[in-house]
């Protein structure tokens, strides 16, 4: 899942690994 709209940064962290 690469939806940053659909999913909080918090969230999103966890699921994508981003600095």
């Amino acid at each position: 899942m690469a939806s940053g709209i659909s999913v909080p940064r918090s969230v999103r962290k966890k699921m994508v690994r981003e600095p």
